[in-house]
């Protein structure tokens, strides 16, 4: 959408959430990429906020009963100097942003098949059946085998994006949750 500032000059206003035709491109560019499949597959069918996306452990995540339960959330904490300029940014993992945020998600069946593919991916991975436990990490960093981190996380999105001609979209990473959002109210759901 575009915008007139009382300046008389054109400002982009980025639309909250993909349009059906922008959702099937990314899906179609994450297909590609073994890595961000799942993630974007799962931002956008779930809701998820990041944060609760990098805490999402395996034991979180119940195939049988087609559900997700969001439990924790990573933050960031921020260490300042005598200024108040920060010294240190480090990730750690807290509870959900809100009570009502600790919550369980029906998760399509799509969402759980990219799901067990990320678990046959993970277990080739050298130490990759050390991190499939029930206490491991879902969306692992594939060179530390450890939680991602905010900023790592963020790096490799801006890459997908880069790869596949999206850096001038705003594709944001909270656009998939509104996305998800406005795909529930089309289905009359609250």
């Amino acid at each position: 959408s575009i915008a007139i500032n009382p300046s008389n000059s054109l400002v982009v206003a980025w639309p909250k959430t993909f349009g059906p035709k922008m959702e099937k491109t990314v899906l179609a560019a994450a297909q590609k990429d073994p890595i961000m499949c799942p993630i974007i597959t799962t931002l956008l069918f779930t809701g998820m906020r990041i944060g609760e996306l990098l805490a999402l452990q395996w034991k979180h995540i119940d195939f049988a009963a087609h559900t997700i339960t969001i439990a924790q959330s990573v933050t960031r904490e921020l260490t300042f100097d005598e200024n108040g300029k920060t010294v240190d940014m480090t990730d750690a993992l807290g509870s959900t942003k809100t009570r009502t945020s600790h919550r369980i998600i029906q998760a399509p069946e799509l969402v759980l098949t990219r799901l067990r593919e990320w678990m046959r991916y993970v277990a080739t991975l050298p130490k990759g059946l050390e991190v499939l436990t029930p206490e491991g990490f879902v969306f692992i960093s594939t060179r530390t085998m450890s939680m991602r981190t905010y900023s790592g996380f963020r790096a490799s999105y801006r890459h997908f994006l880069a790869r596949n001609g999206f850096s001038d979209e705003g594709l944001n990473l909270h656009r998939y949750r509104h996305t998800y959002a406005s795909m529930l109210l089309e289905q009359e759901i609250n």
